[in-house]
C-alpha cells in the first residue's frame, strides 16, 4: 500500500497561527513594560521558548505551594541564561484547566514592539519585515540594526527558530550595504563589540555575526576599508581586532592550503615575497593567471626598494611575458622586481 507523504506543516503550525493575539482559549496574559497587555497561550510559549518555559514552570512551583490560589501573577526576573529544567513528576497545578496567570515581562530593555514581534513569530512562523509602515523608505541601516535587537530578544528567550531567522536577515542587510558603501558595514562595528545597543550589550553571539563582520572586511582589503579605518576598530574594540586577525589567518591559511600563496627569495638582492596567484590552471588547457605581491621584505644587500604590486597578467602554461613567466617547474615569475636577478621558491612559513 502506497504511503501518502504530506507537504503540510505539522498541526500545531497550521492552527497556530489564527490564535495570535487572540483571547480565545487564552490562559496566559503577558504585560510589557510599557502597560500593554498581550493575549497568549502557554502551550505555545513553553513549547517554543526556553525562557517562557523556565517561568511557566516556576509559576506552577508556585502555585503548587499555595493550591488555594485562584489567580497568579509572576514577575519574570530570572536570568535569561539559566536553561529550562524539566517539569515536576507530579503537579496538581498542570491539571488546572482555564487558569489565568499574568506574566511580567522585563523592563531591561526598551523595545516593546519587536517583542510583541517575537511573540507573534512564535504563533505563525512568518518572520517580521520590521520595516516601518509608515515610513517605507527608511534608511536600510535602521531596519538592520532593528533586526539586530530582535536577534538579541530571541538569543534571550531562547527561541532558536527566530534566532536563525534573524541572523540570516542581519547578514543579508549587512552584505548589501558593504556592496553600497564599505563605511555601512564597519559602522555596525560599535553595535556587535560595544555598548552601543544600550540598554543592552550585543554578548551571545551564537551565529557569529562578530566574526561574519570581520570576514568581510578581511575578504575586501584594503581596496575597500582603509589602512586607518581598520586601525582604528582595532584600537577602540579588541574584541574586533580578535576576530580581525582570526579571519586574515583563516584566510592565508586557506590559500596555502590551496597553493595560491607562495613564497620566493632572490639571494642576489637578499628579497623575499609571497604572491597570489589570482587565476587557475585547468587540466589540458592553459588559463591566464594575475599576481601580486602580497609582502616583500629586503635586506641589506640589495639596491634600492622592493617592487610591491600588481605584475602583469602571464600565461599559465609556459613561455615568458613581460619580466617573468612560468618555467617548466611550475613557477609563475623567475626574475625578481627589484633587481632583475633570478628568483628561488621558498617555504611559506
Amino acid at each position: 500500500m502506497a504511503t501518502c507523504r504530506s507537504k503540510k506543516p505539522p498541526f500545531i503550525n497550521q492552527v497556530s497561527g489564527h490564535f495570535a493575539n487572540n483571547e480565545l482559549y487564552s490562559d496566559i496574559t503577558l504585560r510589557f513594560s510599557d502597560g500593554t497587555e498581550l493575549s497568549a497561550h502557554r502551550v505555545v510559549l513553553a513549547s517554543q521558548s526556553g525562557w517562557f518555559a523556565q517561568q511557566l514552570l516556576d509559576i506552577e512551583d508556585q502555585m503548587n505551594k499555595d493550591p488555594s490560589a485562584a489567580t497568579a501573577t509572576a514577575t519574570a526576573t530570572a536570568s535569561a541564561s539559566t536553561p529550562p529544567t524539566d517539569p515536576p513528576a507530579s503537579s496538581s497545578s498542570a491539571a488546572r484547566p482555564g487558569l489565568m496567570i499574568t506574566l511580567d515581562l522585563p523592563t531591561d530593555h526598551s523595545h516593546p514592539s519587536l517583542l510583541c514581534a517575537l511573540i507573534t513569530y512564535m504563533y505563525t512562523r512568518v518572520y517580521p519585515s520590521l520595516i516601518p509602515p509608515t515610513d517605507p523608505t527608511e534608511p536600510k541601516a535602521y531596519t538592520a540594526l532593528r533586526h539586530l535587537r530582535l536577534y538579541m530578544l530571541a538569543t534571550e528567550y531562547r527561541i532558536p527558530a527566530a534566532q536563525a531567522a534573524a541572523a540570516r536577515r542581519v547578514k543579508d542587510y549587512l552584505d548589501e550595504l558593504f556592496r553600497i558603501q564599505a563605511d555601512l558595514l564597519t559602522d555596525f562595528v560599535p553595535f556587535l563589540f560595544g555598548d552601543a545597543l544600550a540598554p543592552r550589550r550585543f554578548e551571545r553571539d551564537e551565529h557569529g555575526l562578530r566574526g561574519w563582520v570581520a570576514e568581510r572586511v578581511v575578504e575586501a582589503g584594503l581596496d575597500r576599508v582603509e589602512a586607518c579605518e581598520v586601525g582604528r576598530l582595532v584600537r577602540e574594540w579588541p574584541g574586533f581586532g580578535v576576530e580581525y586577525l582570526t579571519a586574515f589567518w583563516n584566510r592565508r591559511k586557506k590559500q596555502i592550503e590551496e597553493e595560491t600563496l607562495q613564497g620566493f627569495f632572490c639571494p642576489s638582492c637578499d628579497c623575499s615575497m609571497e604572491i597570489v596567484i589570482t587565476g587557475v590552471k585547468e587540466r589540458g588547457a592553459r588559463k591566464s593567471s594575475a599576481i601580486s605581491v602580497v609582502r616583500s621584505s629586503d635586506g641589506g644587500g640589495g639596491g634600492g626598494g622592493t617592487a610591491v604590486g600588481a605584475f602583469d597578467k602571464i600565461e599559465g602554461g609556459g613561455g615568458e611575458s613581460g619580466g617573468g613567466g612560468a618555467d617548466g617547474g611550475g613557477n609563475l615569475i623567475k626574475m625578481c622586481p627589484n633587481c632583475q636577478g633570478p628568483l628561488e621558491k621558498q617555504a611559506i612559513k
